[in-house]
């Protein structure tokens, strides 16, 4: 047994239920969405930032024995690559 309802409440559910569905259609959308790629600067400037990382690791690890001056000119050379890609992507953006 079903009840007649009136045309106008019909209308204005079904605009309140089609905006709940909307919002609905949009999040399965946006999420099954592939997530964009950091550009190629913004992950060369990470693999430079763990590059340095890693090297100051090494360095704590051999403090005080024989393989602390190989690690520190690592490191070293781990910095000034982080700076040198860090001033190239700098002059890119202006």
């Amino acid at each position: 047994m079903t009840m007649a309802v009136p045309p106008n409440e019909a209308n204005s559910l079904a605009i309140r239920l089609m905006g709940r569905v909307m919002e609905i259609v949009a999040a399965d959308i946006t999420a099954s969405m592939p997530k964009p790629k950091p550009p190629a600067r913004d992950r060369a400037v990470m693999a430079a930032c763990r590059e340095v990382g890693a090297a100051v690791d090494r360095l704590e690890q051999a403090k005080f024995g024989p393989g602390e001056i190989p690690a520190r000119k690592a490191l070293e050379r781990s910095a000034k690559r982080l700076r040198t890609i860090l001033e190239r992507h700098s002059n890119a953006r202006k």
